[in-house]
């Protein structure tokens, strides 16, 4: 039964992979893209998969923290793992794969289902936060960024950095921070029960800052494949990564296309075509995209070797404080 299980298991992953390789092929295939093989272009996407590969561990610790301020303290190393199997679920269409899967191994192997919820809820905010003040922050680093924002409404990206910013701040110190109209409000106050009282603002500050730093070391990646192409805008790792931060968040914001193929990459194109010549752009846009199939397949590989190299970490420790500080450690199940 388990291994008829498995077999169809891996054969709805190998189906979904023909699909979006497909999809890919479908969207580019009228596109010159012979510059993708010259040498170093393709050294520096190799180092782009590589330096996307390591969002994983980033994130596991992220995720690690987030949790333990629930009560239900997990290794990073197993929640790397499960990150690293679960996320090639985004790759199906309707972007929910992923997080079924990343609910179905995390409860399989004893999380509790309140601190997954918190914990998922606080990454999504955080993620998506990190991903706007460093996408818009450094874009406006950039002086030829700077005056080519989408139809110059400045005023809208500071708002946006601003409500990015805001977000952290109300998620570090609680929702004593909101009105008291909004938090007794009908829908919103057993939300806010169900929830409970926030992480400790380090523990926020942390996540944080893993989101963020996710976000700059691709960049570095992105800014190689610029270099290799003969991309000499000023400021160019400042664009570059702004560019890409910010269509990584609408792409992660926006379901349908798998693994948001299509919309980060029109983002790409709109955030720079006024800095990148265009065959450079397409160039750039696709090795981008390359990179991070790429770092999926690596991560996921490594995944399925940790799932088995960390499954006796699947149940950790317990450990819980008594009302009279004495810590008591129950063994997994």
């Amino acid at each position: 039964m388990k291994w008829g299980l498995r077999l169809f298991g891996w054969l709805v992953a190998l189906a979904m992979a023909g699909y979006f390789v497909w999809f890919l092929m479908e969207t580019f295939r009228t596109q010159d893209l012979s510059a993708m093989t010259s040498l170093p272009v393709l050294i520096a996407t190799l180092l782009t998969a590589l330096l996307y590969c390591s969002i994983i561990p980033i994130s596991g610790v992220a995720w690690s923290r987030l949790l333990s301020r629930e009560g239900d303290p997990w290794p990073a190393a197993r929640l790397a793992a499960i990150m690293a199997v679960a996320q090639m679920g985004k790759y199906v269409p309707g972007n929910i794969a992923q997080i079924a899967g990343r609910v179905t191994l995390s409860l399989r192997d004893g999380m509790k289902l309140r601190a997954f919820t918190v914990s998922m809820v606080y990454e999504t905010f955080l993620t998506a936060a990190a991903s706007t003040i460093v996408g818009l922050g450094l874009y406006l680093l950039s002086p030829t960024g700077l005056m080519h924002l989408p139809r110059g409404d400045l005023w809208v990206v500071i708002s946006a950095v601003a409500a990015a910013a805001c977000a952290v701040i109300v998620l570090a110190f609680g929702p004593s921070l909101l009105p008291s109209s909004i938090r007794t409000y009908g829908t919103i106050s057993p939300l806010l029960d169900m929830i409970g009282p926030p992480p400790r603002p380090s523990a926020i500050a942390g996540a944080f800052i893993a989101y963020g730093a996710n976000y700059l070391l691709i960049g570095v990646g992105i800014w190689c494949i610029g270099l290799a192409l003969g991309v000499t805008t000023p400021r160019s790792y400042a664009l570059l990564t702004g560019a890409f931060a910010l269509a990584w968040v609408l792409g992660y914001i926006t379901p349908g296309a798998p693994a948001g193929v299509g919309v980060r990459e029109g983002m790409l194109a709109l955030l720079l075509e006024h800095a990148v010549p265009g065959h450079q752009l397409l160039t750039l846009i696709v090795a981008a995209r390359a990179a991070t199939l790429m770092g999926d397949g690596i991560c996921f590989c490594v995944g399925l070797w940790g799932m088995r190299a960390t499954a006796a970490w699947g149940k950790p420790e317990r450990r819980t404080e008594t009302s009279d500080g004495v810590l008591v450690r129950t063994p997994p199940a």
